[in-house]
């Protein structure tokens, strides 16, 4: 319930900002809507991976989130609320940084979360739609 609190607050700040202050989302570019969509689609996956290994069988195998911000065995809902409150501020930033700086801000973000795709994939975690 605090979490859901917490996030409500948060995305009402979000959408009551005066973009126009900040100059945000100057020369926003189709190239940057498809990296952030790349970049939401990462996260997703990570999510999907870590609830395969979050279960039981996996757990007493020894496998655990390595986030110390989740703890070692998140619940499905601090999941969800942990992935929309980074997927939301990383496109946030990006949406209020100059161009140059956004491409490099947008790529850090997906090389990121790719690696953390790749990490759990490479230790058996598919990822199953």
């Amino acid at each position: 319930m605090q979490n859901r609190l917490i996030l409500m607050i948060l995305l009402f700040a979000v959408a009551s900002m005066e973009v126009k202050a900040f100059t945000c989302g100057t020369q926003w570019t189709k190239t940057n809507t498809s990296i952030e969509t790349l970049n939401v689609a990462t996260r997703i996956a990570d999510y999907k991976q870590t609830r395969h290994f979050l279960k039981p069988k996996h757990r007493a195998q020894g496998y655990y989130e390595a986030n110390p911000v989740l703890g070692k065995y998140p619940s499905n809902p601090r999941l969800i609320n942990a992935g929309i409150i980074y997927s939301a501020a990383v496109a946030g930033i990006a949406y209020c940084l100059p161009r140059p700086k956004r491409k490099t801000w947008q790529a850090f973000s997906l090389i990121i979360s790719s690696v953390f795709v790749l990490r759990n994939h490479q230790a058996g975690f598919k990822v199953n739609f």
